[in-house]
């Protein structure tokens, strides 16, 4: 990228920035301090006649009764002012977005009609359910993770951005969702699937670094598992500034793709026992380096089709290394430069 090129992608990221800042002046605004004053806060923003509201909290709330929760009947930012909100239930048609650092923990049935965001702070499920339209994290540091028996279900794209962004699957932990995508523009987004029973389903495609200047690293360990249909690394048509990283580390840890990989820059990993499985693969080698690592006995890469590394018109290299017992499997043809080998 030219220096001209790359001045004008950070003059794109703050417009970008400012273009999705809330509008705080047609919001009401109101403090809670304990569970009383946060159930009163949520029945006077949805009495008002705002269009958003914002409530702030001013101390650590642990909720007795999440079953009595008022629901949001519009777009309430919950601006945890670095306090903790602890077994807390949000009911709905309104979105809810959790902002200002501190952690949401949701417990029992959520059922949310907009999105969920996680703007610098972290929002956690760890029993119950939450179903929303989509679950978005932005800022610095905004997080969702699910835990334990948590089950949490988007019907449209789950969306990891901001710096920092953290999507996370841990201890028997579920994601259902209709698509992923990570590092939009600017942005570093992380992926973690940890642990046994731990679950990130998309029905769709997951997509990573879909900006030439973003990045995603994608971690997927201790028996966590990974489906898809598709799975995109990089900016396949224009190259990445950056290399997007995925681990499947450790044995029963999975990345199982019903359709197609594409990795156009970066590098993915499968050590320890780790698995990972397409229909077919793609390493390009677009604007850098693709690299596909199997090392370690019990490691295993296979493609029920052709697996292509490299090509002709590709400015970087691509490489496949299997190493230490590991095995690679091609049920079609090795391709290099989309030439048979």
């Amino acid at each position: 990228m030219t220096t001209s090129a790359a001045l004008l992608a950070t003059a794109s990221c703050f417009a970008l920035a400012a273009a999705l800042a809330p509008n705080a002046a047609s919001a009401g605004t109101y403090n809670a301090s304990d569970e009383a004053s946060l159930k009163a806060a949520i029945a006077s923003a949805n009495a008002d006649a705002d269009a958003n509201a914002t409530i702030t909290l001013t101390a650590d709330i642990t909720v007795s009764d999440p079953a009595t929760m008022p629901a949001a009947s519009k777009p309430i930012t919950l601006n945890s002012g670095g306090f903790d909100l602890s077994v807390v239930r949000f009911n709905g048609p309104g979105l809810v977005t959790v902002s200002g650092g501190g952690e949401v923990q949701l417990v029992g049935s959520n059922a949310i009609a907009g999105n969920l965001g996680a703007q610098s702070a972290t929002v956690r499920l760890q029993s119950g359910t939450l179903n929303a339209t989509q679950i978005v994290t932005s800022g610095t540091g905004g997080a969702f993770v699910v835990g334990g028996a948590g089950v949490a279900t988007a019907t449209g794209t789950t969306q990891v951005g901001g710096s920092a962004g953290l999507l996370r699957m841990e201890a028997g932990g579920v994601l259902h969702t209709a698509g992923l995508t990570m590092g939009t523009t600017c942005a570093a987004g992380a992926l973690v699937v940890d642990g046994p029973g731990s679950l990130l389903h998309v029905s769709g495609s997951i997509s990573v670094s879909a900006s030439t200047s973003s990045v995603g690293n994608l971690q997927v360990t201790g028996g966590g598992r990974v489906q898809s249909a598709t799975l995109t690394i990089g900016n396949a048509f224009f190259g990445n500034t950056v290399a997007s990283q995925l681990t499947v580390t450790n044995p029963g840890s999975t990345v199982a793709l019903s359709s197609d990989l594409f990795l156009a820059r970066g590098a993915i990993s499968v050590l320890d026992g780790g698995a990972f499985s397409a229909a077919s693969g793609n390493l390009n080698g677009v604007g850098g380096d693709a690299d596909l690592f199997i090392r370690n006995p019990g490691s295993s890469f296979s493609v029920t089709a052709d697996l292509n590394v490299g090509a002709a018109t590709a400015n970087g290299r691509a490489a496949v290394t299997v190493a230490d017992s590991a095995n690679l499997t091609v049920g079609g043809q090795l391709k290099l430069g989309h030439i048979a080998g």
